[in-house]
């Protein structure tokens, strides 16, 4: 366990202060990381991560394991995600590119979310928010069960999704992409929801 203090004591008016840390540890490790008023970029190789900050951005690249990771008010962003994801934040942003079958969850209050699906294979989807657009961009032979809401704003969509049996609205769409699969739920509240086509990665 390692416990790092920047500021032991109360910072003078008029004293600014920066700090940065470079911290390796063994490929594979299981990182456990609280942070307040300051970033965390966790670098490729780690095993399971979880990250809790305050006012913080958080980044985590091709991480080995699965990812939890909170922040008040900050962005997060997780690259190359193979397990399962799970990030929430109050006030910003949230990327999420991933490839293999783990399960994804997603929940801000004010901010957009990404999300890029690189592989067909990949599990279930929960991306949710209240003010901001969602963009869920799906490689060739995706195949799963999709369905997104808005209350104030347009669903939109570039892959063709069969609805025949669901929903096909300007703010709702309910129905399969390609035979079906795992469920993917896309809710926002003021926002628009667009599904677009991307490149497959390996």
């Amino acid at each position: 366990c390692l416990d790092i203090v920047s500021e032991p004591a109360p910072r003078p008016d008029g004293v600014s202060l920066r700090v940065d840390y470079t911290i390796l540890a063994p490929e594979g490790a299981e990182l456990d990381i609280g942070n307040r008023n300051g970033n965390v970029w966790i670098g490729p190789g780690c095993g399971r991560v979880t990250v809790r900050g305050q006012n913080t951005d958080i980044g985590v690249e091709a991480p080995e394991g699965a990812v939890d990771a909170a922040s008040t008010n900050g962005r997060i962003r997780v690259l190359d995600a193979q397990g399962d994801v799970n990030v929430t934040t109050a006030n910003g942003n949230v990327y999420i590119h991933r490839r293999g079958a783990g399960s994804s969850h997603a929940t801000t209050i004010n901010g957009a979310i990404e999300m890029h699906v690189l592989t067909p294979s990949v599990g279930d989807a929960d991306l949710n928010t209240q003010n901001g657009d969602i963009t869920l961009v799906l490689c060739p032979g995706c195949q799963m069960a999709v369905e997104a809401s808005t209350a104030h704003g347009a669903v939109r969509t570039e892959i063709p999704v069969d609805a025949a049996d669901g929903v096909q609205r300007k703010n709702r769409i309910n129905g399969r992409i390609g035979g079906g699969g795992p469920n993917f739920t896309l809710q926002t509240l003021n926002g628009d929801i667009r599904l677009r086509p991307g490149r497959r990665r390996w």
